[in-house]
């Protein structure tokens, strides 16, 4: 008689380590059309998304409570006006990636992911859909962690 062997499956719990992150939509000198057409895409992003600069009720974007706030929390800042934030080199030293016009600053370089080379996330027009190809653009390169450190490393070296 031939021994039986039973095949033991062991449960072993799978950690998963999920990074989500956090966006900063800096509406203080944007456009409200803008910012608008722009809400109803970002609604649905993996992304904690969070207002700085604007109220309105048609929104569906949680507000963030002050600057300071939103500095400490940012993985992403998108800066929807054309003039630089004066919290600007605030965002650099502390490596937050930002997501802007192609004019706003001229130290400013988009981000090339296969030659792993750039600062920031640039759109070329001021409209819902140029700024929300650029959010997904960075929200993608998110992911792959090792990147984004040094895309973070890139961006503190614009405040030297």
């Amino acid at each position: 008689m031939r021994a039986k062997t039973a095949m033991v499956k062991t449960k072993k719990q799978i950690k998963l380590k999920l990074r989500i992150p956090n966006v900063i939509l800096d509406a203080r000198n944007a456009k409200p059309d803008l910012l608008q057409e722009l809400a109803k895409g970002l609604e649905n992003l993996d992304a904690h998304i969070r207002l700085l600069g604007h109220k309105s009720k048609q929104i569906n974007l949680k507000s963030v409570f002050s600057v300071e706030e939103a500095l400490e929390e940012a993985h992403i800042w998108v800066i929807l006006g054309d003039k630089k934030p004066i919290e600007f080199n605030m965002l650099t030293e502390r490596g937050i990636v930002p997501v802007a016009h192609c004019d706003l600053d001229s130290k400013l370089q988009d981000y090339n992911a296969p030659a792993e080379e750039g600062n920031a996330f640039l759109f070329s027009k001021t409209n819902a859909w140029s700024v929300y190809g650029s959010v997904v653009r960075a929200l993608e390169n998110f992911n792959f962690s090792y990147d984004w450190k040094n895309l973070c490393s890139e961006v503190k070296s614009l405040t030297n």
